[in-house]
């Protein structure tokens, strides 16, 4: 188990880049993805812009929490 930085659930209007520095800053383990962010970079760069966006936050050392799909 890991604690998870959710900003939707805290209701902070925060971007994904946001929640993620935030998430590191204050130790915690995983961030909620959010399915904008990636919809927005697979419409600006592919499947590459996604993947690469994967690997950086695994090479930040945080796992993914819950996604929260429409």
């Amino acid at each position: 188990m890991f604690s998870c930085l959710s900003p939707g659930a805290l209701g902070l209007p925060l971007d994904h880049t946001a929640a993620i520095d935030l998430a590191l800053a204050h130790g915690f383990g995983g961030v909620d993805p959010d399915p904008e962010h990636f919809r927005t970079l697979l419409a600006d760069g592919g499947l590459e812009a996604v993947s690469a966006h994967g690997d950086a936050v695994r090479a930040k050392g945080l796992q993914w929490g819950m996604a929260g799909l429409p």
